[in-house]
């Protein structure tokens, strides 16, 4: 598979990096910091703020260049980052709130940027300060690009207020080496989101193995998920947050369903029908 795992960012620090020093050697082991991303609506003629959103990714590296770096980074410091979209499983901790045990929940994903360039653009004393400066680069703010196969068939679902949504997992090959990470993970699973017009017809072309081009952009959201004790076997929510990749377009390149197969797929439903009200 071709390698394509690509990330523009331009955000505002949202606090002062955490930094991890090794104690046997004082070398940097990894550094991490939150930062603010802006988004708006690509429609032609559109200002790009007209419907602005706020998203709160992790940045997080394991390159000493890169902690050198982010450790000079303040509060409020406005950031330039290129980078990739990395996931990582790892267990979280949820606390039943019946009985107080603390759960081990398996099968959980980190999605995180994994900086290949980072460097302070600007310093401002304020948070609404960075906001201004944000909302004067929303085009350049959040930005990302992804090629790679569907790794399960597409969940097609229309909301309660009418919004059509697609979602699915995407395998895309590393093109970096991750040097904090396994040497033996060459490849993420980032979940893809889209809506209305894309998110029809994704649902209608794609497959499990499909392969996709996805021009996008980087949304995090807090969600509240459902778990079993293991002690009292309760079942109880637990609140985290999700990381996805919202997708502007769609390019169907390879194993997707064409227009003729489309084309028979609705043909077959009007035969079955027909043999329905004639049976």
């Amino acid at each position: 598979m071709a390698k394509f795992n690509q990330g523009n960012f331009y955000g505002l620090v949202l606090r002062e990096p955490t930094i991890i020093i090794d104690e046997a050697t004082g070398q940097f082991k990894t550094g991490y910091v939150p930062i603010m991303l802006i988004r708006g609506t690509r429609e032609s003629g559109s200002d790009g703020i007209s419907d602005i959103r706020y998203d709160a990714p992790i940045v997080f590296s394991g390159d000493a260049r890169i902690i050198e770096e982010m450790r000079h980074w303040q509060t409020n410091d406005m950031v330039e980052i290129k980078g990739v979209i990395t996931t990582r499983s790892i267990v979280k901790k949820a606390k039943c709130p019946i009985c107080g045990t603390v759960n081990r929940i398996e099968g959980c994903t980190l999605t995180f940027i994994t900086p290949i360039f980072a460097t302070r653009r600007e310093t401002k004393n304020s948070k609404e300060e960075g906001i201004l400066l944000l909302k004067k680069n929303v085009d350049i703010s959040n930005q990302v690009t992804l090629l790679g196969y569907l790794v399960t068939d597409p969940d097609y679902f229309r909301t309660p207020h009418g919004v059509d949504i697609t979602q699915y997992p995407i395998a895309v090959n590393r093109k970096y080496r991750i040097k904090d990470d396994d040497p033996n993970t060459r490849v993420d699973f980032p979940w893809i989101k889209s809506f209305n017009k894309v998110a029809r017809e994704d649902a209608k072309r794609l497959k499990k193995s499909a392969m996709v081009l996805i021009d996008g952009m980087l949304q995090t959201r807090d969600v509240v998920r459902k778990s079993m004790c293991n002690k009292c076997e309760e079942e109880f929510e637990w609140a985290d947050s999700a990381v996805e990749i919202i997708s502007y377009s769609t390019e169907y390149l390879g194993n997707c369903y064409s227009d003729d197969e489309l084309q028979e797929q609705e043909n077959k439903k009007a035969e079955d029908l027909a043999n329905d009200i004639l049976a």
